[in-house]
């Protein structure tokens, strides 16, 4: 049982499960998995082969931009989507930063759900959409000591109906139905 509070704990729990289901081959090892009542990691993962996965799990979201967009309407007008990716590099940092070597045998995932309704867009000139996003982020960490053994990016706005995925295509937006993963290190692979 976790020592977590229970809305916490239970917003782990969706988040991992949009990161199997993003990621089935992993998906068919696990047997079960918990939140830890510990602040490292998040989800202790339980596999087939009796291991357990340590997986901690990271919010790409910009705090400030967040608190905003809950008092106001969004402005309109152009954006920098540096800002975007500022970010996602700044949680990142923490993350890599925080755990250091204690990090070692668990998997990091970076989920961008509320970032993606919140904050500025990371579409641009070359960041057209999130396999784009996950390609900038594997750069990020190529030539970098990272503790962790993976780490991954997780499109986390859950299982967007198609209808809406739709509409959301025809406005320029570049989504698709479901949650999508991608292995950003040590290689870059989508999650299948």
């Amino acid at each position: 049982m976790s020592g977590r509070r229970p809305d916490k704990a239970a917003e782990e729990r969706r988040i991992f499960e949009r990161f199997l289901r993003a990621h089935p081959s992993l998906a068919e090892q696990v047997v079960r998995y918990d939140s830890t009542a510990d602040d490292f990691p998040d989800i202790d993962a339980y596999l087939q082969s009796g291991a357990k996965l340590p997986v901690e799990l990271g919010e790409w979201i910009d705090g400030p931009q967040l608190a905003d967009a809950l008092k106001t309407s969004p402005p309109e007008g152009g954006y920098d989507p540096a800002w975007a990716l500022d970010a996602g590099r700044r949680i990142l940092e923490q993350k890599l930063a925080h755990y250091g070597p204690a990090a070692r045998g668990a998997w990091l995932v970076i989920h961008y759900g509320r970032a993606y309704l919140y904050n500025t867009p990371f579409r641009g000139l070359y960041v057209a959409n999130f396999a784009d996003l996950a390609r900038e982020v594997s750069g990020w960490l190529k030539g970098r000591t990272v503790q962790f053994d993976k780490v991954f990016l997780l499109a986390a706005w859950g299982d967007i109906d198609a209808d809406l995925v739709r509409i959301l295509r025809e406005a320029g937006y570049p989504v698709q139905a479901g949650p999508e993963a991608f292995e950003v290190f040590p290689k870059l692979i989508q999650c299948t």
